[in-house]
């Protein structure tokens, strides 16, 4: 199917359910539960929807996973707002965003390159491996703020319908990029966990 194609069925049905589905909040439930389900939330969907929509909680799950729950659909919101608002990418929304999402979960951890508040998102990493495979850390603010130049100019020349669909699939791009971040952290903790001061 061609891009056009895609784009005219996606009018002909936005027109056609107008008000009968809300779509935007089913989106936003399903992305908060699928998001939080991947940090390791036990929360079902139904029990996520319910805790967003009626304030009830499950009451055979953790508490931290209710926090998850919220803290995440907060976040969702604040960020959804932000592109509304056509606010420019930057290092400080970037920490925001990270920082709503761990309000009510952040913690301390320790890993064996370092220690870094998960709440306040400020990074005292020193690498200390010989083969490191990440950029030195002294490196990294140069380097997201080259990224949220590069997401700013883009969004800027998206206009067409398959410009945005193209810009899609970049953000989709960064975000595993930013998932993958996140998983080699708790890969991090959890190793220096296991075998403590082995690396």
């Amino acid at each position: 199917m061609k891009i056009q194609e895609i784009n005219k069925l996606a009018v002909l049905y936005q027109r056609l359910s107008k008000g009968m589905i809300d779509h935007d909040k089913y989106t936003y439930y399903a992305i908060t539960h699928h998001s939080t389900a991947i940090e390791g939330s036990t929360l079902t969907e139904k029990q996520a929807v319910n805790l967003l929509e009626y304030g009830q909680t499950a009451g055979s799950k953790p508490i931290e996973h209710h926090f998850m729950v919220l803290d995440y659909f907060n976040a969702l919101e604040f960020t959804l707002k932000a592109a509304k608002e056509e606010k420019p990418i930057t290092i400080t929304l970037f920490k925001d965003i990270a920082a709503k999402v761990k309000t009510n979960t952040g913690e301390i951890v320790n890993t064996i390159i370092g220690t870094y508040n998960t709440l306040k998102v400020i990074s005292s990493w020193k690498c200390t491996s010989r083969k490191p495979d990440f950029p030195d850390y002294k490196k990294v603010p140069e380097m997201v703020k080259k990224l949220c130049d590069s997401i700013n100019t883009e969004i800027k020349t998206a206009k067409t319908f398959e410009d945005r669909c193209n810009w899609l699939l970049r953000s989709i791009s960064i975000l595993l990029v930013f998932i993958l971040l996140e998983m080699v952290m708790d890969g991090l903790h959890a190793f220096d966990e296991l075998y403590p001061g082995t690396l």
